[in-house]
């Protein structure tokens, strides 16, 4: 779901096989990009996974380890844990899908997750604390990518 700079960023996306879905009432805030999304998502899905582009430190052993933690288990939210919180990414299964259409403002997923915390299972994962928003968090990001090389 793309929203602001959606024009300077679907060329990138062109040839891979990613779906682009524009948003545009992105200032609105983050529950209108879950909604714009979830108004395209298929019938008969099982589940959604909710990642923010801005979380550039999660990899994609971090995504496996949550598909594998979720199972497909249709009662339970997968969510990742870090800072002591459970957070996105984290895979929604369809009995969110409604609640989930119905976010407005400037809140993401949070709330859902709050008000189920008995149906998650938690996925440990400290790399989704980190994001991108600003110059000095690229500066940051770029620090700890130099101390690990």
């Amino acid at each position: 779901i793309l929203g602001a700079h959606a024009r300077g960023l679907t060329h990138m996306l062109l040839h891979s096989p990613a779906s682009v879905v524009i948003n545009r009432e992105w200032e609105e805030g983050m529950a209108s990009s879950i909604r714009r999304g979830m108004a395209v998502v298929p019938p008969g899905c099982e589940a959604v996974m909710i990642v923010l582009g801005d979380q550039v430190a999660v990899t994609a052993d971090d995504l496996r380890r949550l598909v594998s933690a979720w199972k497909g288990e249709s009662s339970t939210i997968a969510a990742s844990v870090y800072e002591g919180r459970a957070g996105v990414p984290a895979i929604f299964p369809s009995w969110c899908f409604s609640e989930l259409s119905q976010l407005r403002g400037d809140q993401g997923a949070r709330a859902i997750l709050q008000r189920n915390m008995t149906r998650l299972v938690h996925v440990p994962m400290p790399n989704a604390a980190f994001d991108l928003d600003t110059p000095e968090d690229l500066i940051r990001l770029r620090e700890r990518f130099e101390r690990k090389a």
